[in-house]
């Protein structure tokens, strides 16, 4: 689930590589996963408007995220992808068609942390279980297992494995620099996902789910991410990335949502803005969000 093929030339000199082929548009988007052929499916999620709930059905067997292994404890991910015959040192909690679960996933790859995905079953109620309320008290998704350490809240997963793992990637070393950072996740938490996830209800969630699609939903956000887009484009006139000309997780934590907004009659949204454009081709280049695309394949 991505957005269109590639970004036009504009007149900056802006940097605008190519998706590789199988990032090209529209990707197999994780919606298939609801409508295979004979399937019944039973959706049980918990849906709110709070960002970082917000996630996609979860089918009453859960979907591996990895061809099925009868030993999960030892399907364990390297950086982008390498897996490894050993006990993950880290565990994420969640489902593959979530996209606060994927965000986690961008920067653990990015990070270069084995970490093993581990499904919850949302239809018997794993979620509330005393074990997963261990981890999460919410009972939501995601959550981190690092030995005896539990974090959740996928944005604080996010920075605790750069901050661990890959520190350059919030540039904790320079206060300046840094401080960009720190806008920019907020941005991106208050300003793009905020305006962003509504759209993506509207017209992925609440059709999956028999329900009637607003319009006028839509149509008022539409007009808040537009003006949020206006304002990255203006940014990314100055600057190759969101917080600099360097990549950090500010940009890292925009690709789950992003993903999937191509699976929306909406895809084309970053068309008036070839700077933006351009970010978010270069983006898809990175074997960490390549790694997020193909987990919401079917």
């Amino acid at each position: 689930m991505v957005e269109e093929t590639e970004a036009p030339r504009s007149a900056g000199p802006i940097d605008q590589p190519h998706p590789p082929p199988h990032l090209t548009y529209p990707l197999p988007l994780p919606l298939h996963l609801l409508h295979r052929k004979g399937a019944a499916v039973r959706l049980h999620c918990l849906f709110s408007r709070d960002p970082e709930r917000g996630h996609f059905p979860i089918p009453s067997r859960p979907i591996p995220s990895h061809p099925r292994r009868r030993d999960r404890k030892k399907k364990v991910r390297g950086r982008c992808g390498v897996r490894r015959d050993e006990m993950a040192p880290v565990k994420l909690y969640g489902a593959t068609l979530s996209w606060n679960v994927t965000r986690c996933v961008a920067a653990l790859e990015e990070a270069g942390v084995e970490y093993e995905l581990v499904p919850i079953n949302f239809s018997t109620g794993e979620h509330k279980s005393p074990d997963h309320l261990a981890r999460n008290p919410f009972g939501q998704v995601p959550a981190l297992q690092d030995g005896d350490l539990y974090v959740f809240e996928s944005r604080a997963i996010c920075k605790y494995a750069c901050r661990k793992n890959k520190p350059e990637l919030l540039k904790e070393g320079d206060i300046k620099e840094s401080a960009m950072v720190d806008v920019w996740l907020e941005v991106e938490a208050h300003q793009y996902t905020a305006a962003l996830s509504p759209i993506l209800f509207e017209c992925l969630i609440h059709p999956m789910l028999g329900g009637a699609t607003d319009q006028k939903v839509i149509d008022d956000n539409l007009v808040k991410i537009k003006n949020v887009l206006a304002v990255y484009e203006a940014r990314l006139t100055k600057s190759k990335y969101l917080a600099g000309d360097f990549l950090s997780l500010a940009d890292l934590n925009h690709a789950s949502v992003t993903l999937c907004l191509a699976a929306t009659p909406y895809a084309s949204l970053f068309d008036a803005y070839p700077h933006v454009k351009a970010w978010w081709t270069d983006l898809l280049t990175r074997p960490s969000v390549q790694k997020v695309a193909a987990l919401m394949k079917p």
